[in-house]
């Protein structure tokens, strides 16, 4: 009988996987990988039969490893094709955070120890022998020993890289969680001529969560302090910009899943719309040309605020963005509407403005023309100051104004054991948490204070919510924006997030990942890389 061959070079193959595996870095197939041993292990007497199967291995083998990272899939690239329109020193960044040193040595080291070790151990043996432990992870226990282990909330998955055993238990926590969100809405009242003026400014920051501004030491930047309103635990849900400004512009309503952003909604989820049934004047202001992956179509289709933005051209270039376009300077932007507003005789003006300053891959324009990496610290510590100095303007011309910091969504500038910096497929806590704060210029009490603390878990309804309650405390005369009474039981939002690739769901104190066209779900690993 012919003696068995050895997987020779891929127990190289199989001992990374494994290392990867144990590091939670993949979320490993054991069967499928105990399959393609099982067809290296099978002799064939030919070398060309060899040399065959050799070749198939070898992209069958990547395309594996690929599948079982948490990259996403090649497919994104279809339904993304906006990826192809970043500049090419864009590209060229990306393509460079996709090396991790640290990896690359523990691999070398791996192959380095296999060509040490193989005259002396079978190391098949060794490898088999890891796919065939995993193998035995793969069997569910018995029922009764689930029973023992479930003490309160059910059991889910054992291991941090293990897929959940009961994944209908989340599955029947997020189809709950939807369920009562759609029936959920912002009751307005109706419009009245008796109302008290006042004006809405809502700042949609794109690349902004509480992370990224503790990475750069900005998260008690002195704006946060002039705040009347801070929300600690504010989710945005999602980790893309389109689907971002949809969220808050059908804030009215409560959440729904990222396919059902791309669908009509009831009349009465539109937030710019209801304000605008209020006598509100609605307007859309950018500091871009908002032509990147379709994003001024979705504000006006499925945001329904169907505003021509806020004329910039004339207004020098501040930065040059990822796809190559230009980026106006947020205070010149933010100023040169302020004194349209002065200038313009309604009552009434919501203002939604979307900022892409803090996107990743921008680049400051140099005195010659050239342009290089723009870093986040100083980007963000000078959209802060421009902020605060628009608090300060509005403060001084007496207007009544309602300020809105909304952040679309982090920049996941650390990243992670699974996400690169600046990857955002998976809109994990560290993505979704964002610095959400109210300002109530000129409508309370000016006397030196701190922000109060919104520490229950909210999103986009309890802004709606907040606005309603505005506008019916505008009917009293005199107003009295009392805001013990304005935040009182504001509306809660479950911390779920869905951004199309991936959902993730909290339970048992720590984010759950279901990644698209899959029912598993899997533990998201929260160690630093």
């Amino acid at each position: 009988m012919q003696r068995v061959q050895g997987l020779g070079i891929w127990n190289i193959y199989f001992c990374i996987v494994l290392m990867l595996d144990w590091q939670g870095r993949i979320l490993l197939q054991p069967v499928a990988n105990a399959l393609l041993a099982a067809a290296l292990l099978v002799p064939l007497a030919s070398i060309r039969a060899r040399r065959l199967r050799q070749c198939v291995a070898i992209p069958a083998g990547t395309a594996l490893l690929y599948h079982e990272t948490w990259l996403p899939p090649i497919s994104r690239l279809r339904d993304e094709s906006s990826v192809f329109h970043f500049s090419a020193d864009y590209l060229a960044d990306i393509a460079l955070r996709f090396v991790n040193w640290q990896l690359l040595a523990a691999m070398a080291l791996i192959a380095l120890g296999y060509m040490l070790l193989k005259p002396w151990l079978r190391i098949t043996t060794v490898s088999l022998a890891g796919l065939a432990w995993l193998l035995c992870l793969q069997i569910p226990p018995p029922s009764w020993v689930r029973a023992t282990s479930d003490r309160g909330e059910t059991r889910i998955g054992t291991g941090s890289n293990t897929p959940a055993s009961h994944p209908e238990d989340l599955n029947a926590k997020l189809q709950q969680f939807y369920e009562k969100e759609s029936q959920r809405v912002t009751r307005f009242p109706a419009a009245a001529a008796t109302a008290q003026p006042f004006d809405v400014l809502i700042v949609n920051i794109c690349s902004m969560a509480w992370d990224d501004l503790d990475a750069v030491g900005l998260q008690n930047h002195p704006l946060f302090k002039k705040m009347d309103v801070v929300f600690d635990n504010f989710n945005s849900a999602t980790s893309y910009s389109g689907p971002a400004a949809i969220r808050i512009l059908r804030a009215s309503c409560g959440q729904t899943s990222h396919q059902t952003l791309y669908q009509d909604a009831p009349s009465g989820c539109y937030l710019f719309d209801n304000l605008r049934k209020l006598g509100f004047d609605t307007e859309l202001a950018l500091n871009h040309d908002g032509h990147f992956d379709g994003f001024i179509d979705d504000i006006h289709e499925q945001g329904q605020l169907k505003s021509t933005p806020f004329a910039i051209n004339d207004l020098p270039r501040a930065l040059v963005a990822f796809d190559g376009s230009p980026i106006r300077d947020d205070g010149q932007v933010l100023g040169h509407w302020w004194q349209h507003r002065l200038a313009s005789p309604v009552a009434r003006t919501a203002l939604f403005y979307n900022t892409i300053t803090m996107h990743d891959g921008n680049r400051e324009i140099l005195s010659n023309g050239d342009s290089r990496p723009a870093g986040y610290a100083p980007r963000a510590s000078r959209l802060l100051d421009e902020l605060s100095t628009l608090v300060d303007t509005i403060q001084r011309s007496g207007r009544k104004v309602v300020l809105i910091i909304l952040p679309e969504h982090g920049a996941g500038l650390r990243g992670d054991r699974i996400q690169m910096p600046g990857l955002r497929e998976i809109p994990t806590p560290v993505i979704t948490h964002i610095p959400a704060a109210v300002k109530l210029i000129n409508m309370t009490a000016d006397t030196p204070h701190q922000p109060m603390q919104i520490k229950s878990p909210s999103s986009f309804l309890a802004i709606s919510e907040l606005l309603s309650r505005l506008y019916r405390q505008s009917l009293i005369l005199p107003p009295n924006y009392d805001l013990s009474t304005l935040l009182d039981q504001l509306p809660e939002t479950a911390p779920v997030s869905d951004s199309g690739a991936a959902t993730v769901i909290q339970s048992a104190g720590r984010p759950w990942v279901r990644m698209k066209g899959e029912t598993d779900w899997t533990p998201y690993p929260s160690a630093a890389p």
